[in-house]
This record gives structure tokens, sequence and C-alpha cells, in this order.
């Protein structure tokens, strides 16, 4: 409220004083109105301050109320007529009007006349007539008129804001509880995985090693054929057995935020035969191709994880791929390398590629696999600087590429071993 419109509705509460009207209209349209202007242009102050959106309450220094809006009736359930030259302390609890008459002084003491005062709006508590009790927001300004001082306050009801951000708190907090279980059962998944992988390796290796040794004759000949293929089975079992656990390793690793990387500036040709000479056996029909690499395009990266992305990916293809042909390709942009594993196998939908690189998933095909190679692939990728892309097209194959900076950045600060 304006100095004025407080004036305004000041005059209305006194005696009829023509001529203090006429000179207050004056000073604030420019002229002298009639009789029955004067009165519109007084009551649609008065008016304006009925309907605004706040209870607005106005009081003498001592907390005396003369006047308040229709707002502060329908909130307080009062009539103007009722808490007319009451004190306002009656919108407060009981135990609360002592404290607040010492802090009416104390504001009154203080001297300030800043209008409107931001700095006093506060958080409290209010009383209905009826008893009920329910939380405010007021806002106190203070203007002088006349030589007298008046406070105006505007009120504002939040039971309903307080009452949705406690609904929100609670969803806060329910959300919050919601995710430290789901951290603790994802640990707990994840060191035992850690534990049980650790465990099976030991058998394994001495499973792979014994089956190694009858095949090479140590323990003397082999009586038929058919030992010789079961005991290649064995092989083949624990070797894919034990990239399982090592990809378990891996992934309970990077979870937890462990896995170790040994950075350095290497061969991408090098790392390619090497992975190329762990294909495994193809099956009829299906030809194996290297182009050709040039022995000046290095990468810097972890060389082993870099090997075992690219086994992962062969593994795969090798896996899907019944006929035609598989291909690993080389190509360097800028400061990046791209390793290329590309097939002409089974392909895969839309669908399968949007959850291939999710861990433990597996498409419904009739192939074995345990869906953690890929995911395990594409996270040792992007904590090395890089990325793992697939395009793939039904009955049409797909292609890998695996993309891996040339060289560390300018202001890295990477050891050569990092966590």
């Amino acid at each position: 409220l304006s100095n004025w419109e407080v004036r305004m509705r000041r005059l209305l509460k006194k005696p009829p004083n023509r001529v203090e009207v006429d000179r207050q209209l004056e000073e604030r349209y420019g002229f002298i109105p009639t009789e029955i202007e004067a009165k519109e242009l007084l009551l649609g102050s008065v008016n304006a301050v009925d309907h605004a959106y706040r209870a607005v309450i106005m009081t003498d220094t001592d907390g005396t109320i003369y006047d308040w809006n229709l707002k502060a009736e329908e909130m307080f359930g009062y009539s103007r007529r009722e808490v007319m030259g009451t004190s306002i302390d009656r919108l407060l609890p009981e135990e609360l009007r002592e404290s607040h008459r010492v802090k009416v002084k104390e504001f009154n003491e203080s001297g300030r006349l800043e209008h409107p005062m931001h700095s006093s709006s506060v958080f409290m508590v209010a009383v209905r007539a009826n008893g009920e009790r329910f939380p405010i927001e007021a806002e106190v300004s203070r203007s002088r008129l006349d030589g007298d001082d008046i406070f105006t306050v505007f009120v504002e009801d939040i039971t309903k804001q307080l009452a949705t951000e406690e609904k929100y708190q609670q969803l806060l907090h329910s959300e919050r509880q919601a995710r430290e279980e789901a951290e603790r059962a994802n640990r707990a998944k994840v060191e035992f995985m850690a534990r049980a992988s650790h465990e099976l390796r030991t058998p394994l290796n001495a499973i792979g090693g014994f089956a190694e040794l009858l095949l090479g004759g140590v323990y003397g000949p082999l009586d038929n054929t058919g030992q010789v293929q079961i005991l290649q089975r064995i092989q083949r079992a624990t070797k894919e057995l034990g990239a399982l656990v090592e990809d378990i390793l891996d992934f309970s690793k990077i979870e937890v935020g462990k896995a170790r990387y040994h950075y350095k500036s290497f061969s991408a040709q090098h790392v390619v035969d090497l992975a190329a000479h762990h294909i495994g056996k193809l099956n009829p029909g299906v030809e194996f191709a290297r182009a050709e690499i040039p022995s000046t395009v290095d990468i810097y990266a972890d060389e082993e994880r870099v090997g075992q992305i690219l086994r992962n990916l062969l593994s795969n293809a090798v896996k899907f791929t019944l006929e035609g042909c598989i291909t690993v390709s080389c190509s360097s942009e800028d400061d990046w390398v791209y390793l290329k594993v590309a097939d002409t196998g089974i392909g895969m939908s839309r669908n399968v590629l949007t959850r291939l690189f999710e861990p433990f998933y597996q498409a419904e095909i009739d192939f074995r696999g345990h869906g953690l190679g890929l995911a395990v692939s594409l996270e040792l990728a992007q904590a090395m600087g890089g990325n793992l892309t697939v395009e793939s097209q039904v009955g049409k194959g797909s292609t890998f590429t695996l993309k891996l900076p040339r060289k560390a950045p300018p202001d890295s600060d990477v050891s050569p071993l990092a966590e």
C-alpha cells in the first residue's frame, strides 16, 4: 500500500473532512473532483486492497488494528467490525503474545522507516477465530503518515505450501533410502561375484592345466581318439568359464572403482595381431580377414585392456557368424584411432541394440553367452578415454567400432599406473 492509499483509508474511517479529502485528491489526480467522483476514487482504492490476494492488516504502533481487508476476514474468521480497535495479539497463540509484544516494542524503538521492509518477513503460527492454528508468512512494512507511524502487515496462509513441501521431503527421503538400499544390495552382489570368481579361478586353472598335460602325453599316451576329443572339450569349456570369471572380476572392479589401467603408447598392429591369435575355431564356411594396419599407428591406453576388448568382439563375431567373413580393420583421424570388427553374421534388431551393452543382457538367440563381455568392454573403453559403438542389421551382420586416443592429452596428469 502506498502512503496515499493508507491516507485515503484513514480518511474514510474518520468524520468527513471535505477540505482534507479535496487536497489529497488534487495532489493525487491534479484536479478537485465532485463529491460523487471523490467517493468513487476513494472506494476504488479501498476495493483494490479488499481484493488483494493476501490478507492486509493495518495497525498503529501499539498493534491496535484499525483496518483489514476481505482476505483477512476470510483467513482469520473475524469480520472487520469484530477486530477494529482490538490488539493484533488476538491473532496469535496465547504463548506467543508476550514475545510478540517485545518484538513490536523493539521494532518501534529501532527507528527504521523503510517501506516496504522485506527483511521483516517472518514465518510464524497464527490462530483463527475457531481456535485452529495454522502457519503464515507475514511481511511487515512501516510508513509515517501525518506524524503517525502506520504498520501494514501482509499475511499469507502457507498451509498448502508446507504440506506440499513435507510431501516432497518425504518423497526425497524415501527415494534416498531406496537408492541407499539399492547401492548396498549392488555392493553385496559385486562383492559376492568377486569372491566367487576368485574361488573358481584356482580349480579352473588346475583343470585346464591337467587337461593340457594329458593331451601332451605327460602321463602316457592316450588310448584312442575319443579320449583326445573329450580332453579338447574340457579345455574349451575351461577357457570359456575362465573368460567368464575374468569378466566377472573386471565387472566387479569397475563397479566399485578399483579397476587399474597401465597407460602407455603401443602399436595398433601388434595388439590386433595378438587378439587375432586367440580368435579360436571358426565355423565352416567363415573366413577371417585382417586389413593392412600401418605400423606407424599407435594407441595410448592400457594394451592388455585393449586386447581384452578386441578378444571379446572377435569372440562374439565368431559365435554369431555362421557363414561369410569376419574382418578386422584400423584407421586413424586427428587424435583418434578406430579399430573395427565387422562380421556377416545374423545381425541384431533395433530393440536388441538399445540394450546390448547392459550387464547380463542376452538377446533371445540360441547361442551361449553370459551377457557381460560387451558391458565390460564398453566400460573399459570409456575409462581409457574412448568409446565402443555398434551398427547392425538383421541378416546382414554387425560392425563394432572401438575408438581410442592416439596419445595422452597435453594437459594429462595420468601416471603410467592409474586407478
